[in-house]
């Protein structure tokens, strides 16, 4: 048998093996790997821990950071949230050059309803305490008491959730007044 045909006879039994394999084929199923599911994400956790930046926007825009930790009820329509926020609050006082400044820390009880990948509206109620940086020097360094009530509404998306929130309430920073905030926050979810 020369090469020639050796070769040639070789050509056909691999296009007979192919054509053989080819037709039981199409009935026949692979074993399909389900995507990686990344725990981070899992809707079916009930505690999730956020980590988040805010802005505050009444009076000169300023910035916070805040820690949050959301109990998600099993139904999934209500949810509940404990949050700390550190907020820097600055604004002007009309005819004097000089900027204002306090730095504020909150602790936030927050009950929500909404869920997932979805728009949420959730009410809060804020304790804290704010520190007086720039005021004159028999003031700076005073400690004063707030609290209130706010509002607010978000949309989450993948791990981001956005929001904007209001709050008004009383604090004793020079006498017995009200406080009113404005502001937009931007959390990730950690966990």
């Amino acid at each position: 048998m020369s090469r020639r045909t050796g070769a040639t006879i070789g050509r056909w039994l691999v296009l007979a093996t192919v054509g053989v394999g080819a037709i039981p084929a199409p009935s026949l199923q692979g074993q399909e790997t389900e995507p990686a599911r990344d725990s981070a994400w899992a809707v079916d956790r009930p505690l999730s821990v956020l980590l988040g930046v805010r802005g505050e926007l009444t009076g000169i825009p300023s910035s916070g950071a805040s820690l949050q930790l959301t109990w998600i009820t099993p139904d999934r329509w209500p949810w509940l949230a404990v949050e700390y926020l550190a907020q820097t609050v600055r604004w002007n006082v009309q005819y004097d050059a000089k900027t204002r400044r306090d730095q504020l820390y909150f602790g936030r009880l927050k009950l929500g309803v909404g869920k997932g990948q979805a728009p949420s509206v959730f009410v809060f109620f804020e304790k804290g305490r704010g520190t007086i940086k720039t005021e004159p020097a028999d003031w700076r360094g005073k400690i004063y008491d707030l609290s209130g009530l706010g509002a607010g509404m978000g949309i989450t998306v993948g791990r981001i959730s956005i929001s904007v929130e209001g709050s008004l309430g009383g604090a004793n920073r020079s006498n017995p007044d009200l406080y009113g905030s404005l502001g937009v926050a931007l959390q990730f979810r950690a966990y």
